[in-house]
């Protein structure tokens, strides 16, 4: 009998499938399961069923058994899926593609660290080989919500200096996925000591500007816009209008002395951008000896692309 038994058990252990993960599909269940466990939530904003790198990293890390392992004592499992499937639920797709919104989601996969308030503390945006790599991303993520966590439970300024180090230590790529956790610092900071209300001011800019440049009918005109705003530019949003600005302008172009123009616009962008100085130097050097060939050559590169 014990023969037999054994046997059996050994047949199970060798025909169960590997311990897969538990993925939730709720924010507000894996806030509560995170709070109760004390762990981090890790979000997988993903489009299952077209996106080939999101489809890559369920297969080649999210799946494997190594993956259930290294996120069992650290993670609240949190998938947010937007398919193009029909059959996908239409009340989850639409709850799904507002969290996209919430957390101003731009390309896929997306993966954070989130705090069990729900507030961004890290991740990456895109495709990793393996594991290895998931979780090289991942570790300062998990280290920034533990600093988060703890920064919630403190009051007045020492609060305040702590949200903003967790902040400041986001991805420069997710900090607009942290606009709820950059609001709350702004509101605790009337006098601005933080400099959190000039990214929000900037933010608001751009987005006029960019209504105002939306009326343009041809590159020309959207350049003639763009001119009036450059002065306009709070410090933060000039590096970007510049750089449109040097965009339109190699559109446009049609003389030798608008090559002298984009040239200007070059090097005020290698004023504004100083680790891109060497780089545009080089550019210039190698491509602005002759105006008249380089006005000649971006005049054919249009006519073959039909511009």
């Amino acid at each position: 009998m014990n023969k037999i038994l054994s046997t059996m058990m050994t047949l199970v252990a060798i025909t169960a499938p590997a311990f897969a993960a538990e993925w939730l599909t709720d924010l507000n269940t894996a806030k509560q399961k995170a709070a109760q466990e004390g762990k981090a939530i890790l979000a997988d904003f993903t489009g299952s069923d077209w996106c080939g790198y999101c489809i890559r990293l369920k297969k080649n890390v999210f799946d494997k058994p190594e993956f259930a392992q290294y996120a069992g004592d650290k993670f609240v499992l949190l998938e947010i899926d937007v398919p193009r499937n029909p059959k996908f639920s239409r009340e989850q797709l639409e709850a799904n593609e507002k969290l996209c919104e919430e957390y101003a989601v731009s390309g896929y996969p997306t993966i954070m660290v989130l705090t069990s308030q729900g507030d961004v503390a890290g991740g990456f945006v895109g495709g990793m080989p393996n594991l290895q790599a998931v979780q090289e991303a991942l570790e300062p993520g998990i280290a920034n919500a533990k600093a988060l966590e703890a920064a919630y439970k403190l009051g007045g300024d020492e609060q305040l200096k702590a949200l903003f180090s967790a902040y400041s230590a986001i991805p420069d790529e997710l900090k607009p996925s942290a606009a709820k956790l950059r609001d709350r610092i702004a509101a605790a900071d009337p006098a601005n000591t933080t400099g959190v209300q000039n990214e929000i001011k900037a933010e608001a800019q751009l987005r006029d500007f960019e209504s105002r440049l939306s009326g343009a009918q041809t590159p020309a005109q959207a350049l003639e816009i763009l001119n009036t705003l450059i002065p306009e530019a709070l410090p933060a949003n000039l590096p970007k209008l510049i750089d449109a600005k040097f965009n339109l302008q190699m559109l446009t172009v049609d003389s030798v002395e608008g090559i002298e123009e984009i040239k200007q616009t070059l090097l005020k962008m290698a004023e504004l951008q100083p680790e891109m100085k060497d780089q545009i130097q080089a550019y210039i050097q190698q491509d602005f000896s002759d105006p008249a060939a380089l006005l000649k050559k971006i005049q054919n590169m249009r006519s073959q692309r039909g511009m």
